[in-house]
């Protein structure tokens, strides 16, 4: 369990570290300076596993109401 939950918190650590440092970013100021993440991709990419994660509930409820 500590296990999970240190991959969790690891995880959730570099995802914020990464958004700290693209909030901070002013490429007005630095023109060399780039994000590290393209937040729009990320964006598009969790759209579309919470579709499928909604498919996958959806069924899995049909397949228990049938079974009940």
């Amino acid at each position: 369990m500590r296990f999970l939950f240190g991959l969790v918190v690891g995880a959730l650590l570099v995802v914020g570290a990464a958004y700290v440092h693209d909030a901070s970013v002013d490429p007005t100021r630095s023109p060399g300076a780039q994000t590290m993440v393209n937040w729009p991709v990320v964006s598009e990419n969790l759209r579309g596993l919470n579709g499928w994660l909604q498919d996958r509930v959806s069924w899995l409820s049909q397949q228990l109401h049938r079974m009940g």
